[in-house]
């Protein structure tokens, strides 16, 4: 940011109450430029530059950022949009967070609409964080494919509106997806079939998926690798699979890292899988429950 910028938000700061939220954002997050998105207030034709000139979609702070600034999106609470088309939002520029603002049902919300909507990550360096994505369609192919390097989605909710509107994917990543953090994300499926895997990914390295809780009935898996993962990490997350599949985390026989401290629950007592194509993974303190009330029971088979 330059200085005579840096100069006027100060001097606005000093002089109105309307800019101390953002004279604290900037001074503690980033020396890029902020904006702000806001269905309630916000207009296509606002600079975006403050909280009372909010833009009304995230797509449209997006085409204001500058690729490796540290540029920062805030979405103010109650925020609520649409995505109604592939590529609806686009994150293609690099290095750039989107940041919700709120808490529960405060907290914004971006809504797939139809079976080719997507929130498409095509920019390295992305960050989303504390949005409430949801699906308002029966079969909706893909919500989020990421195809840069080094994208965080943390503190995130994920939801099937109602057990008819389906999610095949929610998140998928190419090869091209390296680095990929998946942190602290809520996912609410249904026990109705129609999902494959809360998460897929082609052959990305050093992915890794920390306190994921994944609820759904998933064909294949919570976690799909689909192709070999190399050096990743899948750590403290809760995935339960209502689908006679078996299987929590599909594996690959090719990748490599490490797998420890899930806890894993599928339908029924016959089942006993959870974690499936261990190959060169290695497996620590994973647990497996398939049936109401019991204890789980550790998950592959022990070294000698």
């Amino acid at each position: 940011m330059a200085s005579e910028e840096l100069r006027r938000r100060v001097r606005n700061a000093m002089r109105e109450p309307k800019y101390r939220d953002e004279l604290l954002n900037l001074i503690e997050s980033t020396t890029g430029s902020i904006f702000y998105v806001d269905s309630d207030s916000g207009t296509a034709a606002n600079t975006g530059e403050s909280s009372t000139e909010a833009l009304i979609t995230i797509d449209g702070a997006m085409n204001k950022c500058t690729a490796s600034k540290g540029d920062i999106i805030y979405v103010m609470p109650g925020h609520a949009e649409t995505i109604s088309a592939a590529g609806g939002l686009t994150c293609d520029v690099a290095g750039v967070t989107i940041i919700g603002l709120g808490r529960g049902t405060d907290r914004p919300q971006v809504t797939f609409s139809a079976t080719d909507s997507t929130v498409v990550v095509s920019a390295a360096n992305v960050v989303i964080r504390n949005i409430h994505f949801i699906n308002d369609i029966d079969a909706l192919v893909v919500g989020i494919p990421v195809t840069a390097a080094h994208c965080l989605i943390a503190d995130c909710l994920f939801d099937d509106a109602t057990a008819a509107k389906q999610t095949v994917h929610w998140v998928t990543l190419s090869a091209a997806a390296d680095y990929f953090e998946l942190v602290d994300v809520n996912a609410h499926g249904s026990d109705t079939a129609g999902s494959t895997a809360f998460l897929t990914g082609a052959a990305a390295d050093h992915v890794t998926i920390r306190k994921l809780v994944s609820h759904g009935d998933f064909s294949a898996a919570n976690i799909d690798m689909s192709a070999a993962w190399t050096d990743c990490l899948i750590e403290d997350c809760v995935l339960e699979n209502a689908n006679a599949v078996d299987v929590n985390i599909e594996g690959y026989s090719a990748a490599t890292g490490q797998v420890r401290y899930n806890t894993c629950r599928i339908a029924t007592g016959g089942q006993t899988t959870w974690i499936n194509t261990g190959g060169a993974l290695s497996l620590f303190e994973n647990y497996g429950v398939n049936d109401d009330g019991e204890t789980g029971m550790i998950v592959g088979t022990a070294s000698s």
